[in-house]
C-alpha cells in the first residue's frame, strides 16, 4: 500500500519515526543522545508544540509530538539539520545522518494515542536491551512511571490527556504499521480528516468541492439583521455593520476560505481578516 499523504493540523498528536542513514547508528554515546534531546526540547518549546513520548534507540528514534502553531515538518527538519551538523563535526565526517524524512503518522483518537505511547516505550524491551520499559533511560517511560530524569529534564514533555496505562497493544495499531498507513484511527476518521489541509495561520481549510460559497455565507450572516450583503461589503464603519462583517469573514475562514480571498471579498486587508478570525476563536473558546 502506498503511503498516505502527510497532513499537519494544529493540536493533533503525531507518531514520528526516523532512522540513521543506511541503518547506521544515530547515537554513539550518552552525550549524543543528550544533545539530540536538548535540540528537540528547545525546538518543541519554540514552536509551541508538546512532546508526549520519546525513545532513542541506537540507529532509530520514536517521538510523539502534538503540533503547535507551525507544521511539524519545520520542527523535525530544524532538529535533524542541527543534530547532523553536531554529529558530523564531532566525528569529522560529512554527508547525511538521517535516512530521508521521518515516517510521520497522525493519531485520530485516544485509543490509538495510548497504543502509540505503549509501542514507543516497548521498543527497548522488544529489542532485548532492557527487561523493563522504565529501566531504559533514553525513553520517556521512566517519566510516565513517576521517576525523575537522571540526565536531562525536558520542559516540553507532558503526559497527554486521555492516557491510560494499559498493557496491551491493540491489533489495529499493528495493522496500521504493517499496511504503512499515514494515520492511526479508523478509516472513517481518516476520510474525514483527508478533507482538511493546513491553511495559513494554523487555520484548517476544508475540501473546496464541498464548502458553501462566500456569497451564501454572507447572505446567511445578514439574514434577520436588517442589513444586506452590499452594506457589509461597503466601506461603512457603522459598529453594527462591522460586527456582522467580522462574523461573516470568520465564518468564511471557518468554512475553509483563506485570509486573502476572504479579505478580497469584502475589499478589506489581510490583517482585518486575521483579526476577525482571532476574535471569533477567542469568543468561542471563552
Amino acid at each position: 500500500m502506498s503511503r498516505k499523504p502527510r497532513i499537519f493540523i494544529k493540536d493533533y498528536w503525531y507518531h514520528i519515526c526516523s532512522r540513521g542513514q543506511r541503518k547506521q547508528p544515530l547515537f554513539f554515546s550518552p552525550e549524543d543522545r543528550i544533545k539530540y534531546l536538548q535540540l528537540l526540547d528547545e525546538e518543541v518549546l519554540r514552536l509551541g508544540a508538546r512532546l508526549g513520548a520519546y525513545c532513542l534507540m541506537t540507529n532509530h528514534l520514536h517521538l510523539l509530538i502534538q503540533q503547535g502553531e507551525e507544521p511539524l515538518s519545520k520542527l523535525y527538519q530544524k532538529v535533524h539539520v542541527n543534530y547532523a551538523k553536531y554529529f558530523n563535526r564531532k566525528r569529522s565526517t560529512t554527508g547525511h545522518v538521517f535516512q530521508g524524512p521521518p515516517i510521520c503518522r497522525i493519531i485520530l483518537n485516544e485509543k490509538y494515542l495510548n497504543s502509540v505511547i505503549r509501542y514507543i516505550h516497548q521498543n527497548p524491551v522488544k529489542a532485548g536491551i532492557s527487561s523493563v520499559e522504565s529501566e531504559y533511560k533514553w525513553s520517556s517511560s521512566s517519566y510516565y512511571s513517576g521517576k525523575k530524569a537522571e540526565f536531562l529534564p525536558l520542559k516540553s514533555l507532558i503526559i497527554p490527556a486521555g492516557y491510560l496505562s494499559e498493557k496491551n497493544i491493540c491489533l489495529e495499531y499493528e495493522k496500521s504499521i504493517q499496511e504503512n498507513q499515514g494515520f492511526f484511527g479508523t478509516n472513517d476518521e481518516w476520510l474525514n480528516i483527508q478533507k482538511r489541509s493546513p491553511g495559513r495561520g494554523g487555520v484548517v481549510t476544508l475540501d473546496r468541492r464541498n464548502r458553501m460559497s462566500m456569497q451564501k455565507i454572507a447572505e446567511n450572516t445578514c439574514f434577520g439583521t436588517g442589513f444586506s450583503v452590499e452594506e457589509i461589503k461597503s466601506r461603512s464603519r457603522s459598529r453594527n455593520v462591522s460586527k456582522i462583517r467580522h462574523r461573516a469573514m470568520a465564518l468564511m475562514i471557518k468554512e475553509g476560505y483563506g485570509f486573502t480571498e476572504t479579505a478580497k471579498f469584502f475589499n478589506r486587508t489581510y490583517r482585518i481578516a486575521v483579526k476577525s478570525w482571532e476574535e471569533f476563536n477567542a469568543k468561542n473558546k471563552s
